[in-house]
């Protein structure tokens, strides 16, 4: 007796987020002898073969087979495929049935090519779907796969849905052009499709600002966002559980605890608590953090099981866990000692330090408690840092580092300036900014640091001094100044000489004196280039697009932020605060140019990191342009 819904397509709500594309691209891959739908779980795998099922049922029949573990006797195999297949077309498999109960061995290559001659007369596609195919583990099915696979007449088109890796070799099929891979990346909702499923599907009454945080939160993994939307439904205060949401939130984290971690085995679950402490990581790292374990196989093994690991580069060398996945395993990894979490940070640290990834070794060193070891890695590495505009990441490793550490070490000091500078805080900064000047007096009196460290200490000195004027609202004084410093600024200090003629560019722009400020911010522009700036390069281009939008010229405005946050996000990655503090005065062209959809879109994608750790002039004008678009959104009450 066969169990009817396992040779059945999951059935389809009446409403669902039609995935048009991804229709399209399986069915140009079922053009050939195989396709394969590839992701974790949650991806919509089947949902989506399911609606491309319908359409596929048009021009040919659909054979569906919905696996399990059982599926690995290859007799119960067989007799399953064989009836789904004569359900799709009664001239196929007519006799396969009782041939296999009849045979005291099962008739494997009788059956094959049974099947093989009666689809060879079959003259429209008949589509073959597997579903969660990584269930199979049998070496004699694969390789009852591989053959059918090669012998498939044109009429037979086998579609694949796996969480893993198959037990078919693919390699030389897909040179042939048989195997399209629709991975768990194409997989993923864009943010188009979360916010159809969330507020047309779901019906949840939720502002933009929601959806595009939940969006960035689950990545668009579909299975997250189902859960979201039950978890929401039964919410009363929506703004703070989907400010609070991640991976360990009960409903996520059961269905991440029941569906993907307890099906692994024992050593691949300690590896994958071990390895949830990276950010990302490499063979190398895998090693300092899980020495006990075959690391290499391992890391293929989760990388075959789809275990959530997303590929950084082209090459497969650097990767990371899918953020709610990464969520999970911490808090799971919350349950060990201390002192063995310690550890496990401790040689994270040491590997990436010894292997000149200084800013990702700091906050291992820090969370294993080497306040010194950590200190010593800020100083190395905060210039760079700073450089490149991320201010959030320097405060909170400072803020974790003890005072006086701090005030024994000036880079450090200025560091502190620097973030003080760029969020706006010139009383803090000035603060500060005595107390390093008087540090590195009292170091070159005792002969501590040497000339050339004496002479880029100054020129960062005399920049940040600069900037602590012009953030105090004295644009005039700061014009005055940094044309002075300007005119005998030390050699060899790009960033410190390119963000002066930034700050001097602003007060220019502040006063209304738009071509000094030009002038000035494509001087800047070039010593940022020189020295490899992004942040500086960006934060030019940001004052030369205020230059034409005061000017008038709009389109020029609109082309010199684009690139901005063209090359910010290139990069830096998405959503760095120098993209940020672009897309927020790009916000004022599309509003200008009533846009309001887009405008709306791109400020709350950028929103949270504007509110976080931009100046006050940028918060500022983030809260003008959400009270602007709500009322001429006609929402008067939020405006």
């Amino acid at each position: 007796m066969f169990i009817e819904t396992k040779m059945h397509a999951p059935h389809l709500r009446g409403a669902m987020v039609e995935r048009t594309r991804l229709i399209g691209m399986l069915e140009t891959a079922t053009a050939g002898k195989l396709a394969i739908v590839s992701s974790p779980a949650g991806f919509g795998k089947s949902t989506l073969l399911a609606q491309w099922a319908v359409t596929a049922a048009a021009t040919g029949s659909v054979a569906w087979l919905s696996l399990d573990a059982q599926d690995n006797d290859l007799a119960r195999f067989l007799k399953y495929l064989t009836a789904t297949l004569h359900r799709a077309d009664p001239s196929i498999a007519v006799s396969a049935l009782s041939l296999i109960e009849s045979s005291p061995i099962t008739p494997v290559e009788s059956i094959l090519t049974g099947l093989i001659n009666d689809l060879s007369r079959a003259s429209d596609p008949i589509y073959l779907v597997l579903d969660d195919a990584h269930l199979i583990t049998s070496s004699e099915i694969a390789v009852f796969l591989n053959s059918l696979v090669a012998y498939a007449p044109p009429a037979l088109r086998i579609v694949l849905a796996t969480r893993a890796e198959l037990p078919v070799e693919l390699i030389g099929m897909r040179m042939k052009g048989h195997v399209v891979n629709l991975s768990d990346s194409e997989l993923r909702f864009s943010l188009d499709e979360t916010d159809h499923y969330l507020r047309e599907i779901c019906r949840l009454d939720l502002p933009t600002s929601g959806v595009v945080a939940l969006h960035h939160k689950t990545e668009g993994w579909p299975a997250g966002l189902q859960l979201v939307s039950l978890a929401l439904a039964h919410e009363g205060s929506k703004q703070a559980f989907i400010a609070d949401f991640s991976g360990s939130q009960r409903d996520v984290a059961d269905f991440l605890a029941h569906e993907v971690l307890a099906r692994q085995s024992a050593d691949v679950q300690d590896f994958l608590l071990r390895t949830s402490i990276l950010e990302r990581f490499n063979l190398g790292l895998v090693q300092a953090v899980c020495p006990d374990h075959d690391f290499a196989r391992m890391l293929g093994v989760v990388e075959r099981s789809n275990l959530f690991l997303i590929a950084l580069d082209s090459v497969g060398h650097w990767f990371r866990y899918h953020h709610l996945f990464s969520d999970f395993l911490r808090g799971k990894l919350d349950g060990w000692s201390e002192a063995k979490r310690a550890g496990l940070h401790r040689k994270a640290s040491a590997w990436l330090s010894a292997n000149g990834y200084i800013s990702d070794a700091v906050g291992h060193a820090l969370a294993a408690g080497d306040k010194d070891f950590a200190a010593s890695l800020v100083e190395e590495c905060a210039t760079p840092i700073v450089m490149q505009g991320h201010m959030p990441l320097v405060t909170e490793w400072l803020n974790r580092l003890p005072p006086e550490l701090i005030a024994a070490r000036p880079r450090l000091l200025l560091t502190r300036v620097w973030a003080h500078f760029h969020m706006g805080r010139s009383r803090e900064a000035v603060r500060v900014l005595k107390q390093a000047k008087t540090l590195i007096v009292e170091l070159a009196e005792r002969g501590d640091i040497s000339a050339p460290v004496i002479r880029s200490l100054q020129a960062e000195l005399k920049t940040l001094t600069t900037g602590v004027v012009s953030a105090a609202d004295w644009p005039r004084m700061a014009t005055r100044l940094a044309a002075r410093w300007l005119a005998d600024f030390p050699e060899g200090e790009p960033f410190a000489q390119g963000t002066l003629c930034n700050i001097r560019a602003f007060a220019h722009f502040s006063l209304g004196e738009l071509d000094a400020s030009r002038l000035s911010a494509l001087k800047a522009r070039d010593h940022h280039t020189v020295a490899s700036s992004i942040f500086g390069v960006v934060y030019s281009d940001l004052i030369l697009g205020l230059v034409e939008l005061s000017a008038g010229n709009l389109q020029q405005a609109h082309d010199l932020l684009a690139r901005a946050m063209r090359m910010a996000r290139e990069g830096l990655g998405a959503n760095s605060y120098s993209e940020a503090m672009s897309a927020i005065i790009q916000v004022e062209l599309l509003y200008e140019w009533n846009d309001l959809h887009n405008a709306e879109r791109l400020l709350h994608q950028h929103r949270s990191v504007i509110e976080e750790c931009g100046l006050v002039v940028h918060e500022m004008a983030c809260k003008l342009h959400l009270a602007r678009i709500a009322a001429a959104n006609g929402r008067h009450d939020e405006a």
